[in-house]
């Protein structure tokens, strides 16, 4: 699952170049909504943001930047409950 964030970086930078579409808005609400619904968990989100893997290093750079009002908020969260 870690690879998901990546993917869906180069899925929106695709789409951005094509539809000049902000790739910091279209992150930061996928990120939102992904981990709002609990697609991705909170450790996933930030095994992504800390993982140095080459395969996963296209657009990687730009995304963080992109997405650092996202993870900043995550790491501020108060901690949810599992109930």
């Amino acid at each position: 699952m870690v690879g998901l964030p990546f993917k869906l970086v180069v899925l929106f930078m695709e789409l951005t170049w094509q539809n000049s579409c902000s790739l910091a808005d279209v992150l930061t609400v996928l990120f939102d909504v992904l981990y709002d619904e609990d697609v991705i968990s909170e450790q996933t989100f930030f095994k992504w943001e800390t993982s140095d893997d080459p395969a996963e290093s296209e657009g990687k750079g730009v995304a963080l930047l992109s997405v650092h009002s996202f993870f900043t908020w995550l790491r501020d969260a108060d901690p949810e409950s599992d109930e």
